[in-house]
């Protein structure tokens, strides 16, 4: 379930990345919930900027892109983590220096802007202030949670900060850590950036003993807060992907104590509590991950499976229908309302779900469930359903044939595998 926290350093590795041609994304406004109550003159507007940023990053309008974010805001956020601020005349001169490195920058830096799609989830709005939270889809297809920090300048709006939480890259620290190593001729700023690549490196070649033992490394540097908790987000990663979860433990309690903000922070401590068997404390790190950025797959099977493992099947049913009605294309959170609904009324809910999947691959997710479970009702129902749409594919012939020999029925009653 969790996912990989190393993009940050990947970021340096990445810098030569192409972006493939393709035409501006579709931007919608798709609000959560319980995101706050906005007009639809706001809803325009926000929809209306990210729709003219997203164009300027497709175009390349590289000028257009410097407009559009407040470097000096960017600059003076970084400066405020530590050290003496700078007089205006300093400051001044470092605002031009970030923006001709931003230009230098432009082509790296494209390809974590650039998106295929995007749902604006949240708006937080006040008279110069605004935080968006996006649901995006990388030109891989990939889905992205964003969070978008504006300022007003004048009559326009300008990003200050930008954050891809899934895969832990902040625009921020990104850009203050690039410019500090250009702007100083410290050898020690150039060897920090060394170390950066070379995590990302590791990281990414799957040689988590050294990525760990260069994490420990940088954990010791003087780091802006926020740059300093994404490495340790990634160091709780690999702590874990190295079966060292004792060890990730104390780290994970101490972002806990420095009230670590980053959305990726509360998913990693929901996951630990679930493999510790605290679904009570798993349920209160996943709905804050869901309240601060909106549920994903991964959080909303959590939920699910916390309300399950505490016999609150009715809570588990709820949480499983909100998680179909966010993903329409999963066929995931259906089986869990397959498996939690009463016998008489699981085909009359649950075929009209299936019957508007867009296409025959959003099937196998309910069908692969229904396998594991042994739940031969589940499995004619859906060869029933793919018929019906005329959707047969190598999976049908595989269930007809595990259906030929199959009692009538589900032999046990078994929750489904989590």
């Amino acid at each position: 379930m969790l996912r990989s926290f190393i993009a940050i350093a990947c970021c340096l590795t990445a810098f030569a990345t192409a972006c493939p041609a393709q035409s501006t994304p579709e931007v919608t406004i798709s609000l959560m919930a319980d995101a706050p109550a906005t007009t639809a003159q706001t809803q325009e507007d926000v929809q209306k900027w990210v729709g003219q940023f997203e164009e300027t990053i497709y175009r390349m309008r590289i000028h257009d892109f410097l407009e559009r974010v407040d470097w000096r805001s960017i600059i003076q956020a970084g400066l405020s983590e530590g050290g003496e601020p700078p007089d205006e005349a300093k400051l001044e001169k470092m605002t031009k220096g970030m923006q001709v490195m931003s230009e230098r920058m432009f082509p790296q830096l494209r390809p974590f802007f650039q998106f295929s799609k995007v749902e604006i989830r949240k708006i937080e709005a006040d008279k110069d202030k605004m935080n968006l939270v996006t649901r995006c889809h990388d030109v891989d297809g990939i889905e992205c949670k964003c969070r978008w920090w504006l300022v007003k300048a004048g009559e326009a709006w300008r990003l200050v900060d930008f954050e891809n939480v899934t895969v832990a890259m902040r625009l921020s620290t990104l850009m203050n850590m690039a410019f500090q190593s250009q702007a100083s001729s410290s050898p020690m700023n150039r060897e920090l950036s060394m170390k950066f690549m070379q995590f990302g490196t590791l990281t990414e070649d799957g040689d988590f003993e050294t990525a760990l033992k260069i994490a420990n490394e940088l954990e010791k540097e003087k780091l802006p807060r926020s740059l300093l908790e994404i490495i340790q987000l990634a160091k709780v990663d690999i702590l874990m992907a190295l079966d060292k979860e004792e060890e990730a433990e104390p780290l994970l309690a101490q972002l806990e104590k420095q009230q670590c903000t980053n959305p990726a922070f509360y998913l990693l401590r929901a996951g630990r509590f679930f493999d510790l068997e605290n679904y009570e404390a798993s349920l209160v790190w996943s709905e804050k991950y869901g309240k601060a950025i909106g549920h994903d797959a991964d959080s909303w099977r959590m939920v699910v499976n916390c309300h399950q493992e505490l016999d609150q099947d009715k809570e588990a049913l709820q949480a499983a229908k909100m998680w179909a009605a966010d993903y329409p294309r999963d066929s995931s959170p259906l089986y869990f309302q397959w498996s939690l609904l009463p016998e008489v009324r699981r085909t009359l809910e649950v075929r009209p779900l299936l019957m508007h999947l867009p296409h025959a691959e959003s099937f196998e997710a309910f069908g692969e469930a229904a396998l594991m479970e042994d739940d031969y009702d589940a499995i004619r129902l859906l060869v029933d359903v793919m018929k019906a749409r005329k959707m047969e594919r190598e999976e049908t012939v595989e269930w007809e044939a595990v259906l030929k020999d199959a009692p009538e029925g589900k032999p046990a009653e078994k929750k489904p595998e989590k």
